[in-house]
């Protein structure tokens, strides 16, 4: 491959169509921007700023280094629950242990062949004036893009979408101008296990078992629920929150409104009051002639390994919790089984309870 082409081009034409390229940008986000404003009726400064707020709380806290790391690479390769199990094993999840011997054979593998080939590639571009072109590119790509991801969502794969066209770009030069074979080696095994691994994570099979099994979850609950009831799911990580979005096509989806509230959001300041956020939840939908649905899991002594719970991920919440808090309750009678869910009555009982668990200052009666 010539190096010539990767040549950095100074001339005022190339200089010109950067200028004109950077503020067609700048114009294009500016107007999706106004015309995302304008559809929630924010139109002064005051109003964005208060838009702004609303929303700063909810993501607030997600960030760090673990996240991007694992996020990086999960982008590329399809690591499924892999994160969950690396939490689980650091934090000493004492109600879904996991041992190092699991990681090594699941996880750690995946994470040390992409970062084997970045430091390869990276080597490879090194030696040479047009790799050192591309590195550099690499670089300018990268900085703000996992300086944006340290503080912001991490962990999101699509996070790291900019990155694509550099990162395959030195990908392919690296290979291209390899001679002793090592980077082609790693190479190969890393796209090998991108292609497996996007064939089995997207494969009919296992999407119509997953739609099935959320599926009949809730179908058992549909013909019960009024117009405007919430069913309440112990945090964002249940499938039931991603449902519409992972299987828009479903015909629950399609013909009803299913509304979810998750009771946590692990990881923001949001698990400071979800206490007081419930009970607030709960009287406006009672005030609105609806019924609050609860998850039999926030009943649960303890969580099982598939609903994705980790102990000690945030320091406002335990799982005990969470059953000390629902068991005070009053409920009517179970609904879908195992894995189903109950009403909670509008009962004077927990009307006061609700209203003390509203108030600023409540905790959880012990």
């Amino acid at each position: 491959m010539s190096t010539q082409s990767f040549q950095p081009d100074r001339s005022a034409r190339r200089l010109q169509l950067i200028v004109q390229t950077t503020l067609a940008c700048l114009l294009a986000g500016i107007f999706f921007y106004g015309v995302a404003l304008a559809a929630q009726h924010i139109y002064t400064v005051s109003a964005f700023r208060a838009w702004m707020s609303r929303g700063a709380e909810s993501v607030a806290g997600v960030r760090g280094v673990n996240r991007t790391i694992f996020g990086f690479a999960h982008s590329f390769i399809d690591m499924g629950k892999d994160g969950v199990l690396v939490k689980r094993y650091l934090l000493h999840d004492p109600y879904n242990p996991v041992p190092l011997r699991q990681l090594a054979r699941l996880s750690l593998g995946k994470l040390a062949l992409f970062y084997a080939v970045l430091l390869a590639v990276a080597l490879q571009l090194a030696r040479s004036p047009g790799g050192r072109n591309i590195l550099a590119i690499c670089a300018i790509s990268a900085g703000p893009v996992l300086v944006f991801a340290l503080l912001w969502f991490g962990g999101d794969i699509e996070r790291y979408l900019p990155l694509y066209p550099v990162f395959f770009l030195a990908l392919t030069y690296a290979v291209a101008e390899d001679r002793k074979g090592l980077t082609r080696i790693l190479a190969a095994a890393f796209l090998g296990l991108i292609v497996i691994g996007s064939v089995l994570a997207l494969s009919r099979n296992r999407l119509q078992h997953q739609e099935r099994a959320t599926a009949e979850r809730i179908e058992p609950l549909l013909p019960l629920l009024k117009p405007g009831s919430r069913v309440v799911e112990v945090d964002i990580h249940d499938d039931l929150v991603n449902f519409s979005r992972s299987f828009p096509l479903d015909p629950i989806n399609l013909n009803s409104q299913l509304l979810n509230y998750p009771l946590l959001n692990p990881g923001t300041p949001q698990t400071r009051h979800w206490r007081q956020d419930f009970a607030a939840r709960t009287l406006d939908t009672w005030n609105s002639h609806a019924d609050i649905w609860i998850s039999e899991r926030l009943l649960a002594p303890q969580p099982k390994a598939e609903w994705d719970w980790i102990e000690k991920s945030d320091p406002n919440v335990s799982w005990k919790d969470l059953p000390a808090l629902f068991s005070q309750f009053d409920f009517g009678p179970p609904q879908g089984g195992l894995d189903g869910f109950e009403l909670l009555l509008p009962t004077q009982k927990n009307l006061s309870l609700l209203e003390s668990l509203s108030q600023p200052t409540s905790e959880v009666r012990k």
